[in-house]
């Protein structure tokens, strides 16, 4: 019994300084690239990462419009939209009502709706030839 419970001791032993090392190896790795260091985001940059996920528009010649959220400052949330000539008015006039309502609630959800501004942008391009 003492054999296999000295066995066994060894066992954990050696395998939980594999842990260790491999830990130690982790943490060192991170040191030493940028890739692997921690960043923590700003609330604003965090709101408008959310929205791009979750609400962006891209142009294509279905719907003539794209539309992103971008952030001048640290308080504004702008819905940025271009648009071609061929664009349908209606369709793209809800999608900007419905990034307003997203950027509203997202916020909310939050509870940042206190400080959260919130402007459009809203321009023609003429298509590139």
């Amino acid at each position: 019994m003492k054999v296999k419970t000295l066995l066994l001791a060894t066992v954990v032993a050696v395998s939980g300084w594999g842990f260790v090392q491999r830990n130690a190896t982790a943490f060192a790795e991170t040191r030493t690239k940028p890739g692997l260091e921690p960043y923590t985001p700003t609330r604003m940059e965090w709101l408008i990462l959310d929205l791009q996920a979750n609400g962006r528009h891209e142009m294509t010649a279905l719907d003539a419009y794209g539309l992103n959220f971008v952030s001048p400052d640290n308080e504004t949330v702008v819905i940025f939209v271009r648009y071609s000539p061929k664009v349908s008015r209606e369709a793209m006039n809800i999608g900007v009502d419905t990034a307003r309502r997203l950027v509203e609630s997202t916020a909310k959800g939050y509870g940042w709706q206190s400080w959260v501004k919130t402007r459009e942008d809203i321009k023609m391009v003429q298509p590139k030839r």
